[in-house]
This record gives C-alpha cells, sequence and structure tokens, in this order.
C-alpha cells in the first residue's frame, strides 16, 4: 500500500510541473488579428410617436457608451436608420437587428454591426464617446 501511495504521488508531481508549463505557453502566446470587430447599437424610444432615439454603444467592454457631440451633448437620432447611417460613415456596416417592447410602449432597438479590422484605434475613431469627451476636456483638447 506504502508502495502505491508513494507512486502516485511521485506521478502527480512529475505531471503537474508539464501542465502547468503547457497553460504558461497558451497565455504567453499572442491571438491572431481578427478580421471584424464588432459593435452593438441600442437604442430607445417611448410610446408610439417618441422624440428621438437615445442611443449607447457597447464595443463588448463592461461599460456600454454614449455617443456625443463635440459639444458633449448626448446625440438623439431620428431613427435607428438614422443611426445606421450615421455609424456607416465610419466603415461599420449592419450584421443584424431585434427589436423588444417592454411596458408602456417603450421599445428597445439592437442593432449589432461590424467593421473590417484594422487597429483597436480604429474601432471608435470618428466617434465621440462621452467617457472620450471627458477625457478630451480633461487633456485640455
Amino acid at each position: 500500500m506504502k508502495r502505491f501511495v508513494l507512486m502516485a504521488a511521485f506521478m502527480v508531481a512529475a505531471i503537474l510541473p508539464i501542465v502547468a508549463q503547457e497553460s504558461g505557453n497558451a497565455a504567453a502566446t499572442e491571438l491572431p488579428k481578427p478580421e471584424y470587430t464588432y459593435c452593438e447599437i441600442i437604442g430607445t424610444s417611448s410610446g408610439v410617436f417618441g422624440p428621438k432615439v437615445k442611443v449607447v454603444l457597447d464595443f463588448g467592454q463592461t461599460l456600454v457608451k454614449e455617443i456625443v457631440d463635440e459639444s458633449g451633448k448626448t446625440i438623439k437620432f431620428e431613427s435607428m436608420t438614422d443611426v445606421a447611417n450615421y455609424m456607416a460613415r465610419f466603415g461599420w456596416d449592419v450584421v443584424q437587428t431585434y427589436a423588444l417592447t417592454y411596458d408602456n410602449n417603450k421599445r428597445e432597438y439592437h442593432f449589432l454591426l461590424k467593421k473590417k479590422y484594422i487597429s483597436n484605434e480604429d474601432i471608435t475613431l470618428g466617434i465621440i464617446t462621452r467617457a472620450q469627451y471627458k477625457q478630451m476636456k480633461r487633456a485640455g483638447k
């Protein structure tokens, strides 16, 4: 019995460094550049004839981002088509859309967009989010 336990302990001790080394190598390898990057537009409007669509962007980070103009004011679009045309100016293509309706006739529209990946900096090129506006203001630009 002692021999069995001792042999099992040696086998575990021999295997653990190999497993640890393989997982370390996997983390160290660089992932290939993606062909496309994706963004979700989430637009909300209230009522049948709601004034305009309020939009936030989701680039996959934890925070969704409001689109603002050069003065930091939230841009409200006439429709989701207006938003899609706005994003098309910066190279984004609509891939898929769907809509949800909640209580009190509140609607939420989701547009999935894709753009040819060039660099991380290119993803938001031309689009000013509230967070970017605050950073520019702090930097004095």
